[in-house]
């Protein structure tokens, strides 16, 4: 018999060493202790597997086994533990210490807001508000009552206020993109509106956007970052909430695509609602639009947990795709670990990539 450790093979042991009553014999049960300590794999928490196999090379005759299971060693009658406090065993990436900012909180970039925001420690924001994403259009910051069909009102917080909120507290975005009733060009053009040159216009850089499928012309890049570096506008034509006088790129580098697209309870106007191969087919398009417009933001995409749900197959299709993730992080993400955000609600909201 022989243990794996991380599917690494361990030094085989004889089974006749470990036979209660002798070796094994013909026409009778008996009972095998063996030591993981014998197998190499006492107190280590990577065991595999367990191998049970002839080392002659011969015929055998018929072999049963029956009952293998693993017994605990008695626990210590006292356990001490000691804690070093003044050694760094190892620092805790800052994104995971984040919150949601949600558009229908009118405080959300008050000097209070930001204050208690940096107080807690929190590094990382997730905008703009949970399920209200997938009906939430950022450049007039209305929702949609029906597809291509905004409310008429504003709601309380718009980009302006989550972006203020981000700068103020010196840290990093999540900016989950509208799936439900939004198309890639109105991502793009989110992206375009953060993450672009104001002198882009009139250059080879440039990126066409174009018209959606709802109607929508999104112009150009370069329209947008000139709009976020132009001023307000003597008669508000709506969008002076974006006109923030402000040249240089605001920089948001994780984005990602819908929330938890495959509940009922989210807005889907597709035809095919909370389906996964629509969702896998339109986020293949988002992330085409909205990395043509800034290449070195990661995307994240979103998945049910299970190994074996359909929904996982999002994940894998997605995933040959360079620079994207799923929704739902691993916790040891950090510069060394960057390839996409991936998230999936615990804790923070959508954590940090598979």
């Amino acid at each position: 018999m022989l243990a794996l450790l991380n599917e690494q093979a361990q030094t085989s042991v004889s089974l006749n060493s470990y036979v209660t009553g002798g070796a094994v014999g013909a026409g009778v049960w008996r009972q095998v202790t063996i030591p993981l300590a014998a197998l190499g794999a006492a107190n280590s928490g990577l065991l595999t597997g367990l191998y049970l196999q002839d080392g002659s090379g011969s015929a055998q005759p018929a072999f049963w086994v029956d009952d293998i299971s693993l017994i605990a060693a008695p626990a210590p009658a006292a356990v001490n533990v000691a804690v070093n406090a003044s050694q760094t065993v190892r620092v805790v990436d800052e994104r995971v210490f984040g919150v949601n900012a949600v558009m229908w909180d009118g405080q959300t970039a008050s000097a209070p807001t930001i204050g208690l925001v940096q107080a807690a420690g929190i590094r990382a924001i997730r905008l703009p508000g949970g399920s209200s994403s997938d009906a939430y259009d950022w450049s007039t910051n209305k929702s949609y009552s029906a597809p291509a069909v905004l409310y008429s009102w504003n709601q309380a917080s718009g980009f302006d206020k989550f972006s203020q909120l981000i700068t103020g507290i010196n840290g990093q975005a999540f900016v989950t993109v509208n799936y439900g009733s939004g198309t890639p060009e109105q991502a793009a053009g989110w992206v375009a509106y953060a993450n672009a040159s104001a002198t882009l216009q009139g250059t080879g850089g440039d990126v066409l956007l174009g018209t959606d499928s709802n109607g929508a012309n999104w112009q150009t890049a370069s329209y947008w970052s000139n709009l976020r570096a132009s001023a307000p506008l003597a008669n508000d034509d709506g969008r002076n909430f974006l006109r923030s006088n402000q040249s240089a790129p605001i920089g948001l580098k994780y984005w990602e695509i819908g929330n938890e697209c495959y509940g009922s309870w989210e807005t889907d106007y597709h035809t095919a609602q909370w389906d996964p191969v629509t969702y896998a087919t339109m986020a293949k398009s988002y992330i085409a639009k909205m990395k043509a417009v800034d290449p070195t933001i990661k995307i994240g995409v979103v998945v049910e947990v299970g190994e074996g749900h359909p929904r996982l197959a999002v994940a894998r299709s997605q995933r040959r795709q360079p620079g994207h993730g799923c929704h739902a992080p691993r916790l040891d993400a950090g510069p060394a670990h960057d390839p996409e955000i991936a998230w999936r609600h615990a804790g923070f909201s959508h954590l940090p990539p598979l």
